[in-house]
């Protein structure tokens, strides 16, 4: 370990937790669109105070997204991804500090978002400053993006947004995030609440609404919904490996400090580590309706709500969970239930093989000297979905977190100790073998680098002057440049099968990144808010003009935050990828959640994101 950087982080901490402050000081709650445009304002300046190129990637109804980008001496990229949004403080009577600024108690730092996640974003600024006052620069080119509704062209690598470490101070390497299927119930029976002695031949939306959810699953925690589990992709070899070294302690200290009795089904031991990192799951979230306040009011509610959600786990589509709720309330006699999505987020896992994860586990040894153990998952869920499969890239999460932080909950904290280990930590990553040990990605190759890959899809892509020929995607990347001035990739959903093998890629440049936003469109990014590919275009006309891409979307007062940040994150590939997009065409969304089909004309315009990178603002 660079002894001399050591001092420099050390001595960096105070200013870093000041900076830390002056970000947990704006309110910026996502959820009650509090404080976005001043947390937006001061990520940039930090970014730019250490040396950093800053763009905003603003589009009307969703947050800023802040791209930042350093320069380094390796061709490598290092890619951080976080959010500068937090969760809501309430219940406020139950914080024991201030929420909205950060206090230094009993060797902790307490303040909303202290872990969640802009402590981790602070230690990634202070490792960047702490590297370049020591070495006058950087090791490896390294990019942010940080957007603002969580809850990037030759970046071989990515380090996700948060990190942990368990009651036994082991630190844990988490190497992909389970999907999310988000939902809100509705039951109605009748235009007002009736008095509850008609009960005796009325029924309350109340019951109506729990027999509904008690068909959802049995008691062993196994979904009953039919089709739930037919994507359900096994472990790899490698996966169950590592399952079976992490020590089922891990999960009774949960239980121990949560005060639960039991586990669901019965499980315990090592079974339930694989229960809880490998299937999927179903809790009711909340559950409301009719009188909930103090002493008693006989009642017999008209309207009844419970949210639900669905941890999902590969191969799964949080999109056709949805659908398989709607067709199982129908087949049991609850068609009058309404069904509306909140949320919905595609599971993710890295490559265990991939060289960067035993890249950051090495570098948390070294760095640190804790025990380390590597996840396959985490049992929780975030956008990992957007970023890794689309680019080709390995993420791993490693943070400042801890067993106790108190995330989303009062009194969110992490111990100073953390802070100053992982801005360390950090450095220590960015200055490691990053440079000559990690694979090129798709995007440099010109081909998707996850053939194998159930996200992808294959496009049919037909070139001028060939008679209107079909080829693959990837026979593109042989095309000679003079072929491509103008170039349609028309995506469908007849294409099921993936990418082929690998071939020896092709040194036009266009013909690589039109390959690369080919697998980006076909990957997710640019989806169908339903189960088939209704309309998708990608047009490179010359090198530098704009990616056209067409895209599906509901009117802007039904999109969900999952679909706004879709567009978010499309709009942020193609800006790091240094091409200009914006969205073309319209369409009916295929998918409708509820009791009536839209009318026929209910036709929307596609989500107009960029055209030639005119919205995009650098400063």
């Amino acid at each position: 370990m660079d002894e001399a950087l050591r001092a420099r982080v050390e001595a960096e901490v105070p200013q870093a937790i000041e900076d830390l402050r002056r970000l947990v000081r704006i309110p910026s709650v996502a959820a009650q669109r509090t404080g976005i445009p001043e947390t937006v304002r001061v990520v940039g300046d930090l970014l730019r105070a250490a040396g950093g190129r800053v763009t905003l990637l603003e589009h009307s109804g969703a947050n800023p997204v802040v791209v930042g980008e350093f320069e380094g001496r390796a061709p490598r990229t290092l890619l951080f991804y976080d959010h500068y949004d937090v969760q809501p403080a309430e219940p406020l009577d139950e914080w024991t500090v201030p929420p909205f600024d950060v206090t230094l108690r009993d060797g902790k730092l307490l303040g909303r978002g202290v872990a969640d996640n802009k402590g981790d974003l602070m230690t990634r600024i202070a490792a960047i400053r702490s590297l370049r006052a020591v070495h006058g620069g950087l090791p490896c080119r390294v990019k942010f993006l940080i957007e603002g509704e969580e809850e990037v062209s030759r970046a071989h690598a990515c380090i996700w947004e948060y990190g942990e470490r368990d009651a036994r101070e082991r630190k844990h390497v988490v190497c992909g995030m389970k999907g999310i299927c988000y939902l809100q119930l509705e039951a109605r029976t009748a235009t007002v609440d009736l008095h509850s002695s008609l009960g005796a031949v009325f029924e309350g939306a109340a019951f109506r609404l729990v027999w509904a959810l008690s068909t959802f699953k049995d008691q062993r925690g196994r979904v009953q919904i039919p089709g739930h589990y037919d994507r359900v992709r096994r472990p790899t070899p490698a996966e169950d490996e590592v399952i079976r070294q992490i020590p089922p302690d891990v999960v009774e200290e949960i239980q121990k400090q949560a005060g639960v009795a039991g586990m669901i089904g019965g499980v315990d031991g090592p079974d339930a580590v694989r229960q809880l990192l490998m299937t999927p799951t179903c809790t009711i979230c909340g559950i409301w309706g009719g009188y909930t306040l103090e002493g008693s009011k006989t009642v017999l509610p008209r309207v009844a709500r419970a949210k639900v959600d669905f941890r999902l786990v590969p191969d799964q589509d949080p999109h056709e969970v949805a659908q398989n709720v709607r067709r199982h309330l129908d087949a049991g006699g609850f068609t009058d239930i309404e069904v509306t999505v909140l949320g919905a987020e595609f599971p993710w896992r890295t490559n265990l093989a991939d060289p960067f994860v035993g890249l950051v586990r090495d570098c948390v040894k070294e760095a640190t000297g804790r025990a380390v153990l590597v996840y396959p998952t985490s049992a929780g869920t975030g956008p990992a979905y957007d970023v890794g499969p689309v680019l080709g890239i390995p993420l791993v999460s490693a943070g400042s977190g801890y067993w106790n932080t108190r995330a989303h909950a009062p009194d969110e904290n992490i111990r100073a100790s953390d802070f100053q280990e992982t801005i360390l930590l950090m450095a220590h990553i960015m200055a490691s073998r990053l440079s000559f040990t990690l694979p090129l990605s798709a995007c440099e190759t010109g081909h998707p680098s996850l053939a194998a890959s159930a996200a992808f899809r294959n496009p049919a892509v037909s070139i001028p002057g060939t008679s209107a020929r079909t080829v693959s995607a990837l026979e593109v990347t042989r095309q000679p440049a003079s072929t491509l001035s103008n170039v349609t990739v028309a995506l469908t959903s007849s294409f099921l099968g993936g990418f082929p093998a690998p071939a020896k890629p092709n040194d036009s440049a266009i013909a690589k990144q039109l390959a690369c936003a080919a697998a980006m469109s076909s990957s997710g990014l640019v989806r169908p808010w339903g189960d088939s590919v209704r309309a998708a275009q990608l047009t490179g006309r010359a090198r530098n003009a704009p990616l056209l891409a067409a895209v599906t979307t509901p009117p802007p007062d039904s999109r969900s935050p999952s679909q706004v940040t879709s567009a978010r994150l499309v709009a942020a590939i193609a800006l790091l990828l240094g091409r200009g997009m914006k969205t073309v065409g319209s369409g009916v969304p295929p998918f409708w959640m509820g009791r009536q089909n839209p009318p026929p004309d209910n036709k929307h315009s596609a989500l107009r994101l960029f055209e030639g990178g005119s919205r995009c603002r650098s400063r």
